[in-house]
């Protein structure tokens, strides 16, 4: 039995909360008020936050293209290489 899981997606003034239910909160600027929307959202659905970060949210880091990068990657795509420059 799985339970569904909210988290942050960060970029650069568009921070968003994200479950994997489906739902998607609104954006916001400031990454800390995105953090408690996935809270409220999992307060009011029984739905458990994702991770073990400061917040008790994982914060997933997007490039400024909308690629999702992990916490522990080191700039490539997820699922792909970082482009040489010739």
């Amino acid at each position: 039995m799985s339970t569904a899981t909210a988290y942050v997606l960060a970029e650069w003034l568009r921070n968003e909360a994200v479950c994997s239910c489906g739902w998607t909160g609104k954006r916001r600027i400031f990454q800390g008020h995105a953090v408690v929307d996935a809270l409220l959202h999992c307060a009011d659905t029984g739905h458990a936050p994702a991770g073990t970060g400061p917040d008790g949210v994982s914060v997933i880091k997007r490039d400024r293209v909308g690629t999702h990068v992990g916490p522990d990657s080191d700039g490539e795509a997820a699922g792909g290489t970082a482009a040489s420059s010739t």
